[in-house]
């Protein structure tokens, strides 16, 4: 079986049962419902998206997926871009007349109107697309019309064909990011009230929102005053634990046999994170099937994948943590198992910043808490490549 780092789908996503079973039901029902999927990265969030609009499009259902990582350059105009086209794409085998939004972009300001009234859709769907159109053509600069007009489409498009339709935004809290404007403003939180209010038109449409970092969807769901605070299912995407563990290594590696031990190991190390377990799986594999994996063989795939590409797998962590932050992180790879007084005293960090810090970092899902005033990294990978890093310098 071959191991992949990119999103998986199909008979190789297991471990995610439960979940994807959920959405594909509560998704397809005629419930008004929709979701925020949360979950550190390499947990599978866009995994689990992805199975979820393979098995509602094969029921005749259109699904738009935007992944907020795909939207490049960061800007409003690219963003309602990406959204228009999805959203013209996952209807296109449902509408009158078959188009491409580049053709909209192309016919010039003065004939968009005239285009769009040609294409057969109703007054609400061509609106959406004129204000849509007008403001990535430059004609006009209103964000707010043209945000609307990018999520309404899909709710029109909806309307007119008679069907349901589902619109996921993966990494969602990256849309205050978007820049717009001669000086590169930000949208800022705003867009997330924005969203809501045109969320609450959706009678055909239902919302999925994902997330890794609690600190980020704090503003969007998690706190009283958050736009979407009560208005979406939260669902927790966790890592493995033994049993999801047991059914990943049946399905990639069932020709090895496994010392207890070994699985431990293994499961501790990849701190159960799919991504991670592929990681491993891939480096264990080359070692020939049939064979019996005992913890050094675990030992030798952790050391080749921090040598060869630990920089690149891992650096990442560290991009949107404050100084103190990324300090507190790597000590606790170096004092996994001490208690906060330990490592506080240890590496010389006053009270204060560790509290703060270690109170952030749970929340994002990077320490979790083993006991009574003892925290260990989530992702061991992670601990292993600081512990690396710390020994080079």
């Amino acid at each position: 079986m071959g191991f992949r780092l990119t999103p998986v789908t199909g008979p190789d996503l297991v471990g995610r049962e439960k979940i994807i079973g959920e959405l594909e039901r509560e998704l397809g029902s005629e419930n008004q419902i929709g979701f925020l999927i949360y979950g550190l990265r390499r947990t599978g969030k866009t995994s689990v998206l992805k199975e979820t609009q393979r098995l509602l499009e094969a029921r005749g259902m259109p699904v738009i997926y935007v992944s907020m990582w795909n939207i490049a350059p960061r800007t409003v105009d690219e963003f309602v871009r990406v959204l228009s086209r999805n959203a013209i794409a996952s209807f296109w085998r449902y509408l009158p007349s078959k188009f491409r939004l580049e053709e909209l972009l192309s016919v010039g300001a003065g004939a968009v109107k005239a285009f769009i009234s040609g294409l057969k859709l109703t007054i609400a769907a061509q609106n959406d697309l004129e204000m849509a159109v007008s403001y990535m053509t430059r004609e006009s600069d209103d964000i707010e019309k043209a945000m609307t007009g990018a999520f309404m489409l899909t709710e029109h498009l909806s309307e007119m064909t008679g069907r349901r339709s589902v619109l996921m935004l993966d990494e969602f809290p990256t849309l205050r990011e978007l820049q717009y404007g001669r000086y590169n403003q930000k949208a800022g939180e705003s867009v997330f009230g924005l969203i809501r209010t045109i969320h609450e038109d959706f009678r055909r449409t239902k919302l999925v929102i994902a997330g890794s970092y609690r600190s980020t969807l704090e503003p969007v769901a998690f706190s009283k005053r958050a736009p979407f605070y009560n208005g979406l299912l939260l669902r927790t995407l966790a890592p493995f634990e033994m049993q999801e563990l047991g059914k990943f290594i049946e399905h990639y590696m069932g020709g090895f046999k496994w010392e207890q031990n070994a699985r431990e190991t293994l499961l501790h190390v990849s701190g159960g994170l799919p991504f991670n377990l592929q990681l491993l799986g891939r480096e264990l594999q080359g070692s020939g099937g049939g064979r019996r994996i005992i913890p050094d063989d675990v030992e030798v795939a952790i050391r080749s994948i921090i040598r060869t590409e630990g920089d690149v797998r891992f650096s990442d962590y560290l991009r949107d943590l404050a100084p103190h932050e990324i300090r507190i992180l790597k000590s606790y790879s170096n004092h996994r198992g001490e208690g906060i007084k330990d490592v506080m005293t240890a590496e010389h960090i006053e009270q204060a910043t560790m509290r703060s810090g270690v109170k952030r970092l749970v929340k994002d899902g990077l320490l979790r808490r083993t006991g009574r005033g003892t925290y260990d990294l989530v992702d061991g990978l992670l601990a292993r490549w600081l512990q690396a890093a710390d020994d080079e310098v």
